[in-house]
C-alpha cells in the first residue's frame, strides 16, 4: 500500500538557535523549560507553542504578563518577533 501523500507544502524554517544564557533571567527560564523537553519532540513543541501564540491561543497569559508600562519594551519585543516570522510565499 503506498505511503498517504500528506496536504500541503513541506517547509524547513530557519529560527536563529543561539541564545545567551546568562544575561536574562527569562532566557535562562526558556533555556531550562527546553532542555526538559522530550529530546525528540522538542522542535516540534515549541513550533506548537509559537503557533498558540501567533493564533491567540495563549491570549490571556500574555495578556497577564505584558500589562504595565515596564513590560511595554518585551510587548514591542514580541511584536517584531512576530512581524519577521511572517512570510509572503508566492
Amino acid at each position: 500500500m503506498p505511503k498517504k501523500k500528506k496536504i500541503g507544502t513541506r517547509r524547513h524554517l530557519h529560527i536563529d538557535p543561539y541564545i545567551w544564557a546568562g544575561e536574562d533571567p527569562r532566557k535562562d527560564k526558556l533555556v531550562e523549560w527546553y532542555d526538559a523537553l522530550p529530546a525528540r519532540k522538542r522542535t516540534k513543541m515549541v513550533v506548537e507553542l509559537l503557533l498558540a501564540a501567533i493564533h491567540g491561543e495563549l491570549g490571556a497569559a500574555v495578556a497577564a504578563d505584558m500589562s504595565g508600562a515596564e513590560n511595554e519594551e518585551n510587548k514591542s519585543a514580541l511584536e517584531d518577533l512576530l512581524k519577521n516570522m511572517r512570510m509572503d510565499e508566492e
